[in-house]
């Protein structure tokens, strides 16, 4: 479907980039869409070839994601008609980045509480993996914590749809990542700190 349209109805010059206040500054060839066409297949290949669940899951996102670019791209370029450079570009960034990370913050946040103890998918670090014990703790409240942190990045990037201010967006979006993390190395020390001191009166 892609490449027929990419064939029949998107426009020869499109937007390629856009700046950090949504506005185009660079316009290309129409045929760099094959990547988002390409993309999906190779993704499916490790899909079905890998055989860690977990990595089969982050290659399923990845085509969810380049099909979603897809659905956006496609319909923004069929249906506009005004693309020429510094103008704002009809699909704000908000849209098309920080929506898919918001709602890949929740999923990888669902994904945590059952993740096996020292996986590379889950919140690796000398303290969380100090016992099995602290890797689930910590990482049931992680999961808790990225869940509502990727909840309140989505309705704050429909918000940003709206008003557009990517660069405000973006140090947001910095803010509700790293908390997450940093609210679970907290927890990870005490309880790591706790293990210690009673590993040292026996």
């Amino acid at each position: 479907i892609c490449l027929t349209l990419l064939i029949f109805c998107i426009p020869s010059q499109i937007p390629l980039l856009v700046g950090i206040y949504d506005e185009i500054i660079a316009i290309s060839s129409k045929w760099w869409l094959i990547s988002g066409i390409v993309l999906p297949l190779i993704f499916m290949v490790f899909v079905i070839l890998n055989k860690n669940k977990y990595a089969q899951l982050l290659f399923s996102e990845l085509i969810i994601f380049v099909t979603y670019i897809n659905m956006l791209a496609y319909s923004y370029f069929i249906t506009s008609t005004n693309v020429a450079l510094g103008i704002k570009s009809e699909v704000p960034l908000s849209v098309v980045i920080f929506l898919p990370i918001a709602l890949g913050c929740f999923v990888y946040g669902a994904m945590l509480k059952n993740i096996p103890y020292k996986s590379n998918f889950g919140i690796k670090s000398k303290r969380t993996t100090t016992t099995e014990f602290i890797w689930n703790q910590t990482h049931y409240y992680g999961s808790y914590y990225y869940r509502l942190s990727g909840l309140i990045l989505f309705l704050i990037s429909l918000v940003f749809t709206f008003i557009r201010y990517p660069l405000i967006e973006l140090i947001i979006f910095i803010i509700g990542l790293i908390t997450p993390r940093i609210v679970v190395e907290i927890t990870a020390r005490q309880m790591s700190n706790k293990y210690k001191d009673m590993k040292a009166k026996h």
